[in-house]
């Protein structure tokens, strides 16, 4: 996912030989390669659900360590050459990979999650070793990309834990913007997140490398630290598909916040998140959700005629299923 730059490619110049050979093409086949140009879908897409938040200021990453799952200290860590991303012949340059992180409420619920970025900074002198460049606290500056329909209501949330520190959280949402990079085979999905509703933990975020679970306090840490070591996680967030009786995927007829429900006992297993077409997103509790090996025993709440079945992700480590996680608690 590239962020900030739009990234375009363009199609190599046509030599004369080529061109030559176009020119006698049939009008049949210029038909036809028209159509398949036509058909071609753009090289990146603008994200209006997202948008950009400025960290800056001598306090940004004491400020942002205290309120984010993953370890942001790396942002003013000397970097190496093996890290780096953008270098350059001429200029020495640092550019640290992005980060993804979330930032919980005290009892350990999500609120918001973040892309975060440090710009690349060009030095003329060197650090300590005289081998690399150093990073002056004053003028450090990160970028997070947020969800931008509760930007401001996240604005208003870090400003109330800004305190004395000596940070600007600043609105950039009119000065850039969010691309996504896409070929003619992408699948372009997004996941609309419930918040305050479940922990980092059940949305996966942890196999997404947003969480450290090693850098200290932060807020929300404990509760999300005690269930991380227990190693039990009853509902996760997982990718579904919607079929009719007949086993046939159904287009259209889900929509986000829906309850999934157990056919047989009537109770509720968890909530749709996302739906497009006949796939979605939705949290569950494990062991319903895979009860029956995926034969349609669960069904949308008063669409009974829905059926969902809960996909298990082949990348899931072997401790997030329920039969590991049983015999871990017993």
């Amino acid at each position: 996912m590239h962020r900030f730059k739009l990234s375009l490619q363009f199609p190599k110049p046509i030599s004369y030989s080529s061109y030559t050979t176009l020119h006698r093409t049939t009008s049949r086949n210029l038909s036809s390669l028209h159509t398949h140009l036509h058909n071609v879908r753009p090289m990146a897409s603008l994200l209006d659900s997202r948008a950009v938040v400025r960290f800056r200021g001598p306090d940004t990453l004491k400020f942002l360590q205290g309120l984010l799952t993953n370890d942001v200290r790396k942002f003013g860590e000397p970097v190496g050459d093996a890290n780096l991303t953008l270098p350059t012949p001429n200029l020495p340059s640092v550019s640290i990979p992005p980060m993804y992180a979330a930032m919980c409420s005290p009892q350990g619920r999500f609120l918001y999650d973040f892309f975060i970025y440090g710009p690349t900074r060009f030095y003329g002198k060197l650090d300590v070793s005289g081998s690399r460049p150093g990073p002056d606290p004053d003028e450090l500056e990160l970028y997070a990309d947020v969800d931008a329909s509760v930007l401001d209501e996240l604005l208003e949330t870090m400003k109330k834990y800004r305190l004395r520190s000596k940070v600007d959280i600043e609105n950039m949402a009119e000065a850039f913007s969010c691309w996504q990079r896409a070929d003619s085979s992408s699948n372009i999905f997004f996941n609309h997140l419930h918040y305050s509703e479940a922990m980092p933990l059940e949305y996966n975020l942890a196999g997404l490398n947003a969480i450290s679970f090693d850098k200290g306090c932060y807020v929300g840490q404990e509760l999300i630290a005690r269930t991380h070591h227990r190693g039990v996680i009853r509902k996760r967030l997982l990718p579904l598909k919607f079929v009719d009786d007949c086993g046939k995927e159904v287009e259209q007829k889900v929509a986000p916040r829906s309850e999934v429900i157990d056919a047989s006992s009537r109770k509720k297993v968890g909530s749709v998140t996302t739906a497009l077409g006949c796939r979605g997103l939705g949290l569950l509790r494990l062991e319903e959700a895979f009860k029956g090996s995926g034969t349609g025993t669960l069904a949308i709440q008063g669409q009974e005629d829905v059926k969902v079945l809960a996909i298990r992700p082949a990348w899931w480590p072997s401790e997030w299923f329920v039969d590991h996680q049983q015999s871990v608690a017993a």
